[in-house]
């Protein structure tokens, strides 16, 4: 029934009962599969929210997982470092700005059979074929002494320096570990806890 709602008047609806759904993902396990099919977020690349469909049936051919990065704000997300490769290679990346959308996601395993991957996280990876493996190689190599002296001068802060394949523009970020809280995790639990 809710699938039937046309385009207009779903937005409407998803303006009120946005959260109930996202809930639903993340406590119906019955039920998931088909309340996904129901999500919207903000992209990268269209205007207003768009559908897990809609984004999957615009990935680039290769592409092995849907892409997002959450925060407080558009504004924030936009602007993150972690999305300066992906925005210039031309790839979509839902924003995830509500507080309740990292949890549904997380909830979710795949959809329609592609996997999601925090961009904010360890174990990202865009696998662009032999010559970017070559060339990041390559890169390893040439920096490998600054690796190892960042490594030994920032031990007790973070757990390892490694040159990065998310960045063009910034000099460096902080990524959470692939099963760790990311900055935005991390954010809502502390407001939740006061």
């Amino acid at each position: 029934m809710i699938k039937k709602i046309p385009k207009d008047d779903y937005e409407k609806f998803w303006k009120e009962y946005s959260t109930n759904i996202k809930l639903g993902v993340i406590e119906d396990a019955q039920n998931r599969a088909r309340l996904s099919k129901l999500l919207l977020f903000q992209s990268s690349i269209q205007k207003g929210a768009t559908s897990l469909s809609e984004y999957v049936s615009r990935m680039k051919p290769n592409q092995q997982y849907i892409y997002y990065i959450a925060g407080s704000s558009e504004e924030e997300v936009k602007k993150s470092p972690f999305v300066e490769r992906l925005d210039k290679k031309g790839y979509e990346v839902l924003y995830l700005t509500k507080a309740v959308d990292e949890y549904a996601i997380s909830a979710l395993p795949e959809f329609d059979g592609k996997k999601f991957q925090n961009v904010a996280k360890e174990g990202f990876s865009l696998d662009e074929g032999k010559k970017a493996k070559e060339r990041m190689e390559q890169l390893k190599t040439t920096f490998e002494p600054l690796v190892k002296w960042l490594n030994d001068i920032l031990k007790d802060q973070i757990s390892k320096a490694q040159v990065s394949e998310r960045l063009t523009d910034s000099p460096c970020a902080l990524v959470a570990s692939m099963f760790g809280w990311t900055g935005n995790m991390e954010r809502l639990a502390i407001s939740n806890a006061h």
